[in-house]
């Protein structure tokens, strides 16, 4: 009986035309691009099968790799699952790494000689360093900045003049890398990153390690090839270099790991690597409904660098996305909250977003309404982040006058004048209260004494005041906000700095006083730390990243915000001409979208922290009509609908000619009613895109001049 048959008549999974022809084509180099939901899985095993079977190929002959341990451990229970193998059959899942790791074992036992010992983990490792260069802690998200940006060096193998080129706020990157990089070699040490780079050394440098490989693998299988990077790829290559036996599955429609180095561009030039290679697809998504398919296909096919691909379902249309609106982000976890609180039977809902910031106040309005809900990852970034940290360490003074530590992290931060030697010399001393100390300083100046007295009178106030008032005097007068915009310059997203002070303020609002916030923040580190890990739970919050190969009943994004979800570094690429990471914001939401198989719902606001946001421009992809907070529908126009979709129809006035409109052109500064001054970024037959002090807006031009709301500003003319 054929594998074909087997699946048909003893699983009941009967494979579609194009599925049969991937298990089916076995020798060459061959690319499958399989689209979200496609079965990819299944066909790659019953190909492996098909192999075995049917070609009479020794199965330890075929290498099969995968993105991660996860995931070859999965590939091999499904294997032995649905062919019944009960693990006789000798087949080889690993990862890239696993791989490389038994390359340099080959290498010590060939050269008779010990190799570097792999490091359990760098992260203490690179934390002393970055305080050695810093001469002060660094935060946990710089040590993870730090780290992932090396890990991106070595996968992209970058030279040590690109190296050197690399930024990241918060250190001078070449300088930590260095110091790095010297630590392991004076120990003999290597990093996971290390094996990919050294086992591609050896395989170039020693050809009769790499023929062994050959003679041993004849057949080379890699899963998830939009998620493998350029060193994997690289290594790939050199595996199936002799017998051009390369089966790779992937999409890169679903490449959304660049920070990682993922190289889907491999996947685009497959053919130029391998001549002869063939381009197979399975475009039909079994999974999503037909709504979904269709507004997840209008948004992928604005990228340019993909195949063309056309993905398809024979499920039913389903139901409309969902686009519910708020005026504040705190609303929208409130609405979460009492809709979540519902009992939700066996269907299983994933609430997904950009970053981690989102899960915070989510969680802490979930878990005071007692919503059990799960974690994909622990969130404990977000609590050693230097707003969050310096927002305890004003209401830890305010409690404490005496807190030495709490006031070195902030002294400089509210301008006060004072020097770091002053302050070396207060922590020097014992001490009951940090400005009483300070004011019997002889080096500390009257105007000094005039400022610290100001601080320290806000700060007995703050004692007293409820949470959120609290964290408001702190960002209003203390000063504080204007050092959060400090560090928008220095290279913070305003949007990502915006975010973390709103969602401490969402906490906050359920809290009476400072203590109580306090408390409440080390409630929600624990939780987040792992306890709702791994439970048993039908509500899943994740990141979209972590996301990705996962499927549930109803997805819900929250939080989708230009300058977030697209990036704003993406956007500003993209106004550069350079696509390469606004596509892969694109993808991000691509495969937010597909993750669900019957039901959407996208929420947005329009304020956040009290200022104005802009809904993220992928959102007209998905949504026809949007629910505002009163209940009533109404249509919604994004910048990306005013670039790529016909202008919609408008009342006209005959007082507002074409003519009239053609003033109105890129950089022509404009006055609106409500968001101020603004200057015109894109302007498409009326519609117009407009950079304001409060984001990006996109607006109707003939609406805003006949309601008198939109006035062009002269040139020459003082605002």
């Amino acid at each position: 009986m054929s594998v074909i048959d087997f699946l048909k008549l003893n699983r009941r999974i009967e494979l579609n035309s194009q599925q049969i022809q991937a298990v089916h084509k076995v020798e060459g180099p061959i690319l499958l691009l399989a689209v979200p939901g496609s079965g990819k899985t299944t066909v790659l095993i019953a190909r492996i099968q098909h192999m075995i079977q049917t070609c009479l190929i020794n199965p330890e002959s075929i290498l099969n790799l995968t993105f991660s341990v996860e995931s070859a451990k999965d590939m091999g229970k499904r294997y032995d699952e649905l062919f019944d193998s009960k693990g006789l059959v000798n087949l080889d899942f690993r990862t890239v790494h696993s791989l490389c790791y038994k390359v340099i074992k080959d290498y010590e036992h060939m050269k008779g000689s010990k190799a570097f010992v792999v490091m359990d983990q760098g992260t203490g490792v690179l934390r002393n360093i970055l305080f050695e260069i810093l001469k002060e802690y660094p935060s946990e998200d710089l040590v993870f900045s730090v780290q992932q940006m090396i890990g991106f060096c070595k996968n992209m193998l970058m030279k040590t003049e690109e190296v050197e080129a690399v930024e990241v706020s918060g250190c001078e990157f070449h300088m930590v890398y260095k110091a790095y990089e010297q630590y392991k070699l004076s120990r003999k040490l290597m990093d996971y990153d290390d094996l990919l780079v050294y086992a591609l050394r050896i395989l170039r440098s020693y050809p009769e390690l790499l023929q062994k490989y050959h003679e041993q693998y004849g057949f080379v299988n890699v899963d998830e090839a939009q998620d493998v990077s350029f060193v994997q790829h690289e290594i790939i290559r050199l595996l199936a270099q002799k017998s051009q036996n390369l089966f790779m599955v992937g999409d890169e429609d679903q490449s959304i790991y660049g920070f990682r180095a993922a190289y889907p561009k491999a996947l685009i030039d497959f053919k130029s690597h391998f001549p002869q290679a063939t381009i197979l697809k399975m475009e039909q998504n079994f999974r999503s409904t037909a709504v979904i398919v269709k507004a997840s296909n209008d948004l992928i096919q604005t990228n340019k660098e993909r195949y063309e691909k056309k993905m398809y379902t024979a499920r039913e249309n389903g139901e409309e996305v969902l686009h519910t609106h708020f005026e504040d982000t705190y609303s929208q976890y409130a609405y979460l909250a009492k809709v979540l609180k519902k009992p939700v039977g066996n269907k299983q809902i994933a609430v997904l977003f950009r970053n981690n910031d989102s899960v915070i106040p989510l969680y802490d309005i979930l878990e005071r309404a007692q919503v059990q809900v799960a974690f994909k990852q622990g969130q404990v970034g977000f609590f050693t982040h230097v707003i969050v940290k310096d927002i305890l360490c004003f209401m830890r003074l305010a409690l404490d006058p005496g807190d030495g530590e709490a006031f070195e992290k902030i002294y400089y931060k509210i301008k006060c004048g004072l020097t770091k030697d002053i302050v070396v010399a207060l922590l020097a001393v014992k001490r009951d209260n940090v400005f009483k100390t300070l004011h019997a300083m002889p080096v500390v100046k009257e105007s000094m004494r005039k400022k610290l007295g100001v601080v320290k009178d806000k700060l007995s106030k703050i004692k007293h005041m409820s949470a959120l008032k609290a964290i408001e005097s702190i960002e209003k007068d203390l000063g504080y906000g204007d050092y959060m915009k400090k560090l928008s310059s220095e290279g913070q997203s305003a949007t990502s700095v915006n975010q973390k002070i709103n969602a401490l303020k969402c906490i906050a609002k359920s809290c009476e006083g400072i203590q109580d916030f306090m408390s409440r923040l080390t409630v929600l580190e624990q939780g987040c730390q792992g306890q709702n890990r791994g439970k048993s739970c039908n509500i899943l919050l994740s990141t979209i990243h972590s996301s990705k190969g996962l499927e549930f009943d109803q997805v819900i994004l929250v939080d989708l915000i230009e300058g977030i979800l697209p990036s704003r570094e993406s956007v500003a690429q993209l106004k550069l001409g350079k696509r390469e990471l606004f596509e892969e914001e694109v993808r991000l939401f691509y495969v937010a979208m597909t993750r669900a198989k019957s039901h959407i719902e996208v929420i947005t606001a329009n304020k956040m922290n009290g200022q104005g946001i802009t809904i993220s421009q992928f959102v007209d992809f998905a949504v026809k009509e949007r629910v505002d907070l009163k209940g009533k529908k109404k249509t919604q126009h994004g910048i990306f609908s005013v670039l790529n979709k016909p202008t919609p129809k408008v009342k006209r006035s005959q007082d507002i000619s074409d003519a009239s409109l053609e003033y109105f052109k890129m950089g022509v500064r404009i006055r609106h009613k409500s968001f101020g001054v603004g200057i015109i970024e894109e302007s498409n037959r009326g519609m117009i895109v407009v950079q304001f002090d409060s984001g990006i807006k996109p607006l109707d031009l003939r609406i805003g001049l006949e309601s008198g709301v939109i006035k062009i500003l002269d040139h020459n003319r003082d605002e």
